[in-house]
């Protein structure tokens, strides 16, 4: 058995994925879907047949339901050197929802912000 943060839920599914639910607050919501942009959309880390991450990853979301994380598009950003990490952060935000609530918290994103944020939301489900 693993043990999991106290905010932490575990769920898996009837095809055999497990998902892990940890509660973040809402400047790291924003600041990892700020990111999100960014890396669906960057060539290096973009779907390979240049299909929309937001439409395959949103298609049955309601309106007024926030954006998902995704954990496997976001671990892709630490994967990168840190020139592409630059790179990705570099780009323009696609989203208004994040462009908006993000562009009052930060002017510019750090790459070490980043990577901090990222490493510990991994590190706290291993």
């Amino acid at each position: 058995m693993c043990d999991l943060p106290h905010n932490a839920i575990l769920a898996g599914t009837l095809l055999g994925s497990i998902f892990v639910l940890v509660h973040i607050s809402r400047e790291e919501y924003e600041l990892l879907l700020s990111v999100q942009e960014r890396v669906a959309v960057h060539p290096l880390t973009a779907p390979v047949l240049g299909n929309s991450h937001n439409q395959f990853r949103g298609r049955q979301n309601n309106k007024g339901v926030p954006q998902m994380l995704d954990g496997d598009l976001l671990s892709q950003f630490l994967e990168l050197t840190s020139i592409q990490q630059e790179a990705v952060l570099a780009l323009p935000c696609a989203s208004s929802e994040a462009k908006s609530s993000f562009k009052s918290l930060h002017a510019q994103i750090s790459v070490s912000q980043v990577v901090q944020l990222l490493e510990h939301v991994h590190y706290a489900l291993s």
